[in-house]
């Protein structure tokens, strides 16, 4: 991916992605993580998204990322 676009990329979902990686996993710490995977994987993947479903793409990869932090934590608490 050049770096024009994502840096668009960034600029435009930064902060939905922290919105939801807050959301889901409850405080700021593990939003802010969360949020720089996400940006990693944009970066690395982001040219295999289909430009037309981007936003869904964003959206499934937040999700996902979220679900394995949490996953990772409640490994720790056990």
């Amino acid at each position: 991916m050049d770096r024009g676009r994502f840096e668009k990329l960034v600029d435009r979902y930064k902060d939905r992605i922290y919105t939801f990686a807050f959301y889901f996993l409850g405080n700021r710490e593990d939003a802010e993580d969360a949020t720089q995977e996400v940006l990693v994987k944009i970066w690395e993947k982001g040219d295999t998204a289909d430009p037309n479903h981007i936003d869904g793409w964003i959206a499934k990869v937040t999700r996902n990322i979220c679900i394995d932090m949490e996953r990772r934590r409640r490994r720790w608490k056990s």
